[in-house]
């Protein structure tokens, strides 16, 4: 991804799913606080403002969001979690990929 792309991020989406390591762990790459297995929310807001574009969990038990958490990753053509979507400030998908992925956060939480 390059400099000038960075620069375009307004949101990061993160789909996970309840029990899911690998979400949790991207979660805390991006500075979000999992507390007894729970998200803080608190600190989703402090990441967001660190990092300088919203980050947007959805998870896909959920009641209010579960199914646009299920329909990002079929459009996307993933079938596990996690599924991190970075967006423009436009609501262009930019990047996209499935899984842990260090390499690819180190390049947007910087």
């Amino acid at each position: 991804m390059s400099s000038s792309v960075l620069e375009k991020i307004s949101e990061v989406k993160v789909v996970t799913q309840p029990g899911c390591q690998p979400c949790k762990a991207t979660l805390r790459r991006l500075g979000v606080q999992i507390a007894g297995g729970s998200i803080v929310l608190s600190s989703v807001e402090e990441a967001s403002a660190k990092l300088g574009y919203k980050i947007t969990i959805l998870d896909t038990s959920s009641a209010e969001r579960g199914e646009e958490a299920r329909e990002l990753a079929a459009q996307l053509g993933y079938m596990s979690a996690p599924v991190v979507a970075v967006f423009d400030g436009e609501g262009n998908i930019i990047e996209h990929w499935s899984g842990f992925s260090p390499s690819k956060l180190d390049v947007i939480d910087n």
